[in-house]
């Protein structure tokens, strides 16, 4: 406005200078060549005064909606503060009266089971924020419920020579490079009742409680649901065959990428016109989160087809170009089929590999019978098993812009809505050029991966996305610094240690075997996979590994012989031992060659987990736990023997077993308490299914043990045991 003032003040100056002008030249009061009349400069002058007083009026408005404003804000400000004022002192009786016991505040929702939001007072400080004042922030009703269910997303991380990583700061590089940590590093995707998914963004509290409730096996990744979430929409205006999306970014939206996108879809002859409102993502709403899980629809879960561990897996590889053009590198859709089903003599693939840890009892296939969507789908395909498909958007969007468009895409062309009669379907994007932190994801318990630039050749990397779609958590451990790392553990597949296109000879940890097992796997005889209960008495006996599993089989010599044994603790968390025999389908182990490994895992071994491994012991050591479950005596295991070079299969000979404990069960000094066990969850069969209980503290891990120096090793601990840590509050378990 002032520019305005300026240009007006000049305006009249100019006419004053020509009308002395004119008189000066004898144009008088007359109209001269060029000059102005008298009533011109008059009204010029008025019409300047009327908007000086009009421009006075409106600023003194402003100023006093101004100061109104200020009022109402600090009157908000103020009600917040003593809302929250009363709300700690609320809290600081609540916890005075109820100190270390557990409350329950119980909601039920249809015909549903009830859901519990449970927490303890160490709890209630360490997770979220307090929920917001009702005046500010309404309860919502359950009809409000969104999500038919969340998904969590595992990833590959980046090879530390990838060349994005050049593009960063130290600091970005540090945080996608540094594995400092075994909370994990999961993000959550709403999957909507449509099928379609949609990011669930939540503050950094609300992510952390959700990452471990997954891990304690409260959230169950495609079968919970958060009861309550706000969505985000956009709009899309349709016109005939052309259409526009508008779409507003926002502060924190899925990539953390504000700004809008524009797509137009040209069409020769546009007819109608209608608007459609869509759900862009979903929110969090401050505080707590209440989480639901139904028995039925888990019971459902546990039955689809891409959970399944055994049997023929039809699975559909899609090579993506971008609008621009751009192609995964590599080559065609030929060349990614060899890589992934050895189409034309590749030898190192996810279908070898698969096929020869599981013992030809998980069979990936591009060449099965599509039913009643056969001839359409085979005739769609540009080579053996491999979609084409082109996006009408570039690789300069987010990630979840990609992912969707991509998805769109590939069912437009075939005609069904994902996954259709596949078990599992891959993505196979172009290099990354926006957000680029990953190698792939995979959406855990669900049938996707995705696979950005040249990892896609790695089948490493391509088994380890599959192994979340089978609902695998990462491996991790402790580094040698006595770190943790939730990608470290490098016996195991998923620890992501494999970024070669002709190296993939490796296969599961212990606590994977077992779960596979205890869900229905038939890959390996149960009968060979052991739950030992310490307190029944000592255990003897030889462990052999599952890449020579074929070999004791019919062995007399191994009749008694396992390949995992369980330890159970009396609580969720329990220890898992196995003998990593490197050779033939495991030889390409990085860690622990050839070692007694030891492994932890959450959830019974039944869900997923991120295990931790704990020891690996070669001839002549032990690994002891102190204080074994409250007793004050020392549990420890002894390797006493290990012997692969001159027999097959190899074994090694393994003792558990208290202080004063003899081989075969004889106590000389038994535990003085025996604590109560907590159920141990049985394998699960169709229509006995239940829902998991109520999450436990996760112990921290134990570092490696130290060799002794001879044989019978000592009974004196190696390491302290497990340090409980508090579950967190705001989640949900079913009863």
């Amino acid at each position: 406005m002032k520019a305005i003032h300026h240009l007006l003040c000049i305006l009249v100056v100019l006419v004053l200078a020509l009308h002395v002008t004119n008189v000066a030249a004898g144009g008088g009061e007359g109209r001269g060549d060029g000059g102005l009349r008298r009533e011109d400069i008059t009204a010029a002058i008025i019409n300047q005064e009327q908007h000086q007083r009009h421009e006075k009026e409106r600023r003194q408005v402003q100023r006093q909606r101004v100061h109104l404003d200020r009022q109402d804000n600090d009157k908000t400000a103020e009600k917040t503060k003593k809302n929250r004022q009363d709300e700690e002192e609320m809290e600081d009786d609540h916890k005075k009266n109820n100190k270390n016991t557990r409350h329950k505040k119980r909601t039920r929702r249809g015909g549903s089971v009830e859901t519990e939001n449970i927490f303890s007072d160490e709890e209630a400080a360490y997770d979220a924020p307090s929920p917001p004042p009702s005046s500010t922030a309404p309860t919502p009703t359950p009809t409000e419920t969104i999500c038919k269910s969340i998904i969590a997303i595992g990833s590959t991380r980046l090879h530390p020579d990838d060349p994005y990583l050049l593009t960063l700061s130290p600091e970005e590089v540090r945080k996608l490079t540094t594995d400092d940590t075994l909370e994990g590093d999961e993000d959550f995707v709403c999957e909507l009742h449509s099928g379609d998914f949609v990011p669930l963004h939540s503050t950094s509290k609300q992510l952390h409680a959700m990452r471990m409730a997954l891990q304690q096996g409260v959230i169950v990744s495609s079968v919970s649901t958060i009861e309550y979430v706000v969505p985000e929409t956009v709009e899309i205006h349709e016109t005939g065959n052309e259409s526009s999306v508008v779409e507003e970014g926002g502060d924190d939206d899925d990539e953390g990428k504000g700004g809008k996108k524009i797509t137009d879809i040209p069409s020769s002859a546009p007819t109608t016109t209608a608007t459609t409102t869509v759900i862009e993502s979903v929110v969090l709403p401050p505080g707590n989160i209440l989480i639901h899980t139904d028995p039925v629809v888990l019971n459902e879960h546990m039955g689809r087809r891409h959970l399944r561990y055994s049997g023929t897996k039809p699975l559909l590889v899609v090579r993506v170009i971008d609008s621009t053009g751009a192609t995964p590198p590599g080559g065609d859709a030929a060349y990614i089929s060899n890589k992934f089903f050895g189409t034309y003599g590749d030898t190192e693939t996810i279908v070898s590999q698969f096929a020869s840890c599981s013992y030809n009892k998980f069979n990936i296939v591009y060449d099965t019978s599509y039913g009643p969507y056969e001839a359409h789908i085979k005739n769609q395909l540009s080579a053996p098993g491999v979609l084409e498909v082109q996006l009408p958007i570039s690789m300069y969007n987010s990630k979840n812009d990609i992912r969707r468009e991509t998805q769109l895409a590939v069912e437009s062309k075939l005609g069904i809505k994902l996954p259709g009669p596949f078990h599992h379907v891959l993505f196979v994007l172009p290099q990354c050029v926006v957000d680029c932190g990953f190698a792939a994801y995979a959406y855990v318990g669900s049938y996707l991966s995705v696979y950005q630039g040249v990892y896609y050749q790695y089948p490493a990397v391509a088994m380890h996305e599959i192994g979340h779609n089978l609902n695998f958590g990462h491996s991790g451990g402790k580094t040698s610094t006595g770190e943790e790392c939730a990608y470290c553990d490098h016996t195991d597949l998923m620890g992501n240690p494999l970024y070669k296109d002709d190296v993939a000879d490796m296969c599961f940890n212990p606590a994977k075997t077992f779960q596979i097992t205890a869900n229905g796997g038939d890959w390996y005889d149960p009968t060979r996979i052991e739950t030992f209960d310490p307190f029944n008495g000592a255990w003897s006996g030889t462990l052999v590994g599952i890449a020579e599993y074929g070999n004791m089989i019919g062995n007399t010599d191994h009749m008694h012989s396992r390949i995992v044994l369980k330890i159970e603790t009396g609580t969720k968390l329990d220890l898992y031992l196995g003998f990593n025999r490197a050779t033939g389908m495991n030889e390409d182990v990085k860690q622990g060659l050839n070692m007694v490994t030891i492994v932890e895992a959450n959830g019974d071994g039944l869900s997923y987990s991120t295990s931790v491994l704990l020891a690996t012991l070669t001839q002549g050591q032990t690994y002891s736990v102190s204080n074994w479950r409250g007793t004050g005596v020392t549990l420890t295991v002894f390797v006493d023997l290990i012997r692969y070079m001159d027999v097959v299969p190899g074994y090694a000979s393994v003792r558990v077993m208290f202080d004063g404990q003899r081989a075969g069960g004889v106590t000389t000094s038994p535990p003085t308490s025996r604590p109560t066990r907590q159920p141990i969850t049985s394998r699960p069969k169709p229509g006995d299914h239940t829902p998991p209980p109520t999450p436990l503290p996760t112990p921290l891990p134990t570092p490696s043990p130290t060799p002794e120096p001879t044989l019978p090793p000592t009974e004196s601990p190696v390491t302290e045991s497990p340090t409980s840590l508090s579950p967190t509050d705001g989640m949900v378990s079913p009863e």
